[in-house]
């Protein structure tokens, strides 16, 4: 069986093993008593802003932000393509990862979201949603003097 073009797509972006680490502790808080997007750092971010850090996945710049997360940081991490569109978004609670939302594909009917909960899948479809612990500490990021993106094909200079 083939996998699914959503996730062929996570497959892309998280088969990179600069792209993620693993690690994971007991989350335990409860969906309900999810911060308010307004109230949590990041998460009403649309433009990739000027200090976002890179990494690459398959020939394509990813451009992250915030670039580190702290152990107890509430909040999105953002991921935008090099068109300026976000195409994940990481939320976390106190630290620990809640949900990982991905754009919607061409023709599809709704975005993939991902719910997690004590470093499992709480709710969202399995063959889609990666494990928790490919998420748990957030996407990671390379040196600036590592990358070079060209100012083309950057949108934190458009």
């Amino acid at each position: 069986m083939s996998p699914s073009p959503r996730r062929a797509l996570i497959g892309i972006v998280f088969g990179v093993a600069p792209l993620l680490s693993a690690y994971g502790q007991q989350s335990g808080l409860p969906a309900e008593r999810e911060i308010p997007s307004g109230q949590a750092a990041n998460c009403s971010m649309v433009q990739v802003p000027t200090d976002a850090a890179v990494n690459m996945s398959h020939g394509a710049y990813l451009f992250i932000y915030p670039k580190t997360l702290g152990s107890a940081y509430s909040g999105c991490q953002m991921v935008w393509d090099e068109q300026g569109q976000i195409i994940f978004v990481l939320r976390f609670q106190a630290g620990k990862l809640a949900r990982m939302q991905a754009r919607e594909e061409e023709g599809a009917s709704r975005r993939l979201e991902c719910r997690y909960r004590n470093e499992a899948l709480l709710r969202g479809e399995s063959e889609d949603c990666p494990d928790y612990e490919a998420l748990a500490t957030g996407f990671h990021t390379v040196s600036a003097d590592t990358l070079k993106v060209p100012n083309e094909r950057d949108p934190r200079r458009k």
